[in-house]
Order: structure tokens, then sequence, then C-alpha cells
């Protein structure tokens, strides 16, 4: 990609974004707060005299992460083979492999982060997994999903009224590998929970959908959005992974019960995922603002996290495309032709 250096190249667009986010996450978890020594568990309900090294009142101050019969996800630094996605700590299940334990943790969203409101919509949930088997051998035995939740015993006070009971769902985007494997599931292929959805799955009462990204080994980007309520009562979601710019999946559910959780599961079979970078996300601000310099021979283009940038040699919409791979800041030599840029998302 070359672009001369001119003001026109100076005067950056911007494309309207379709989900809404904020300058800086409501929620950013890396888990490097955490210890992993001792029993490592994520559990701030596991009892420091008990060996919870994480252990905090419930309602804070201090770790915000519980779940039924503790303890549950495990903090981890790297091993066999699999690395932080950033920093030193990622958490997993019980064991990597062959250890079931149906973990779960909770993150109560509405009291820690909302004023004890649940969130109606209009929010963004980012964060990356690591899948150690594909659509190879044991690709059934990854069960493992996020989901951006509601849990009818988790109150608005407090973190839980009771840490072994957080309820029955009453709303649930999930993303990761299923457990529910009837119907048309399809291994090699990553699953979707709409719980309430509007058009039917694989799993309709459970409202399991195949989605089109494929299974690979290795660290993955995923994305949860869901749009405000709409006048009919529904809720539109769309789901993504790795490509952050084309959905993998998206339906809407009829169930507006609003979100109060985030729930991490791990170790559903005989394959544990691994977390790490979560973010949450809720009202999209003024657009951000595309910053580009020149340095020396280059020009230097700088934008926010979780923005595409495209580029042009003209000003038709229809010709920006994608800059494959473009990370921020992203340098251009400076050695022919104008170039526009622009930000989507």
């Amino acid at each position: 990609m070359k672009a001369r250096l001119t003001p026109v190249v100076l005067a950056a667009l911007l494309l309207s974004s379709v989900t809404h986010l904020v300058a800086a996450p409501i929620l950013s978890e890396s888990f490097e707060a955490y210890k992993k020594t001792g029993l490592t568990a994520l559990d701030a309900n596991v009892p420091a005299g008990s060996g919870g090294v994480n252990s905090g009142p419930n309602g804070g101050p201090g770790n915000g992460w519980w779940g039924p019969n503790a303890p549950n996800l495990r903090v981890v630094g790297a091993e066999l083979g699999v690395t932080p996605h950033s920093g030193t700590n990622m958490v997993r299940g019980l064991a990597a492999f062959n250890a079931p334990d149906g973990d779960k943790d909770f993150f109560n969203i509405a009291y820690r982060l909302n004023a004890s409101n649940v969130y109606s919509g209009n929010i963004l949930l980012d964060w990356w997994f690591y899948d150690a088997v594909g659509s190879g051998p044991n690709a059934d035995q990854f069960q493992d999903y996020l989901s951006l939740a509601n849990f009818s015993n988790i109150p608005t006070n407090t973190d839980y009224n009771s840490a072994d009971s957080p309820g029955t769902p009453q709303q649930s985007f999930s993303l990761g590998g299923a457990v529910v494997q009837d119907g048309t599931f399809d291994v090699t292929k990553y699953q979707a929970e709409v719980w309430g959805s509007t058009n039917g799955s694989y799993n309709f009462d459970g409202g399991w959908f195949n989605t089109a990204t494929p299974r690979s080994i290795g660290w993955h980007r995923a994305r949860i959005t869901a749009s405000p309520v709409a006048v009919s009562g529904k809720i539109s979601v769309a789901f993504y992974i790795d490509d952050m710019a084309n959905a993998t999946l998206t339906n809407s559910a009829s169930t507006t019960n609003g979100f109060n959780c985030i729930l991490l599961t791990a170790a559903n079979a005989n394959v544990s995922t691994y977390y790490d970078d979560i973010g949450l996300y809720d009202h999209l601000p003024a657009p951000p603002i595309l910053q580009i310099a020149s340095a020396g021979t280059n020009v230097v283009v700088t934008y926010p996290d979780l923005w595409i940038l495209q580029s042009s040699t003209n000003l038709a919409g229809s010709n920006f495309v994608d800059v494959t791979n473009a990370v921020s800041p992203f340098t251009n030599n400076i050695a022919e032709g104008q170039c526009f840029f622009r930000l989507r998302n």
C-alpha cells in the first residue's frame, strides 16, 4: 500500500459503526492481578483459610469472579505449549485435558459495573480463547463457551445471594464449543447459543447454532454484540470469531430480560479452553479520531483498538477496502500515489 503525504491524505474519514463501543472498556480482565500459587482458584468465594489465594468479600472490593461448588476456573501461566495471549496469566478449567469438571465462574456486571441495573442491550463483549484440538481428534471434547447472560438468582446489591445457586438462565448469548451435540451439530465449526432465538437452530429448545467459522488449534478472538431492544421487543445479536468485520452468525431473541452477568465455562468435557483479555464495552461515544502523521519516509496511521482500517485511492465509498492485517499504529511508505484512510468496525 503506497501513500504520498498530502493534505488529502491527512483528511482521514470515518465509516459509521453498527456496533457500540466506548473509548475504553468498562471491564478489562487480563487475569494479571490474580495469584497462581496454592489452590490457584479464580473464585473469590474460596475462603483464604481453605487455600483460596484469590479470595475476596461478596460484593467487593477486589475479585468479582465467583462460582458454584468452588473451586472452578484456575489461574495459570504458560503451560503445555500454551502461552497467555498477553501478560503472564490466563485461566482454564480444572485441568487442560482429561479432567471434566463443569467449571463455571460468574461476574455480576449489573452490580459491579452498572449501578445495580441490568444491561438491556447496546453492549459488546470481546475476548480471546484457546482451542487445543481444533477440528481434529477429540474435537467433540471441546465444549467450553463464554456467555453474556441473565441468571435469575443473581442480585443487584452484592455479587451473589448464594454462590452455589446462581439460578436459571433467563437470557443467554454464548459462543465457543457447544455441550449440546445432537441434530445437525457440526464438530468442525464453533457454536453459538441464542436463548429465546426467533429463528430455528440445530437444537431449537436450547437455541444452539453452528457458526460459519471452522475450528482450529490456537488463540481465537471472539466477540458478541447485542443491539438495543427494538420496538418489537426483540434484540439482535451478532457473533464474531477471528474476523471482526464479518459476523459468523447473526440472529435475534424475543426475550428481553437484559444481561446481569458474564459466565465463563471450562472443562465441560475432556478438553478445557483457556481464556484471556476479556473486554466489556457499552455506549458508542463520538467517533474516534484517526490520526495520521509523517515519520521520515513513512506515514503513520494511529487509531483505537476494535476498529478496522480501510484505504482507497479516491473518495468513492465502494472503493474502500480493509487494509489486510493492519494493526495500529500502521506504517505506510510515502512512495507513490495518494491514499485515503477511514475506520469501520
